[in-house]
């Protein structure tokens, strides 16, 4: 018995060695993109403009539960270097949701985007849903077509408690 002890020390302190060997904690570990974040030298998504490109801003629902009944886009589409407009109304002409996958435009990234999937909806089914999406020269262009956007909400009952949700018909 005593020499299987000996033997299980003798393998847990050879086992330490090796993990020790390997381990990290306690020690310094330098990122390779830590000194560029550090001095602002590294490049983002946001630090990236390329020639024509759009910025683009999204209208959200301030309700948890409501149907977009219209959507004036007037002002906004008047607005100086806003290139469009998409709402629930008209987001079927830019992705093709009317017809079938195999006969939609590719979007970006190559892909073909399916209607459960549309980027602005017409009913809203939680606060912040999207409802209207701009693009636009620039962000500032971009926002404040986005506050020229006059919405008309048929707000419908929602729940807020979680047990609620549950019931039946909620």
């Amino acid at each position: 018995m005593e020499g299987h002890a000996a033997d299980n020390r003798e393998s847990a302190v050879r086992q330490g060695a090796e993990v020790a060997q390997f381990s990290v904690v306690g020690t310094r570990i330098r990122q390779p993109d830590g000194p560029a974040k550090a001095t602002g030298e590294a490049k983002f998504a946001g630090d990236i403009s390329l020639p024509g490109m759009l910025i683009g801003k999204i209208l959200r629902s301030p309700y948890p539960h409501a149907i977009v009944k219209s959507i004036d886009t007037s002002k906004a589409e008047a607005l100086p270097g806003v290139m469009v407009v998409l709402t629930p109304d008209n987001v079927a002409e830019w992705n093709g949701f009317d017809r079938g996958m195999k006969d939609m435009p590719l979007v970006a990234g190559g892909y073909r985007v399916p209607p459960e999937e549309a980027v602005v909806n017409k009913v809203a089914r939680h606060y912040g849903d999207a409802i209207a999406a701009v693009a636009a020269v620039d962000e500032h262009t971009a926002e404040e077509a986005i506050e020229l956007l006059e919405v008309e909400y048929e707000v419908l009952p929602f729940v807020l408690d979680a047990e609620e949700a549950m019931q039946p018909g909620a």
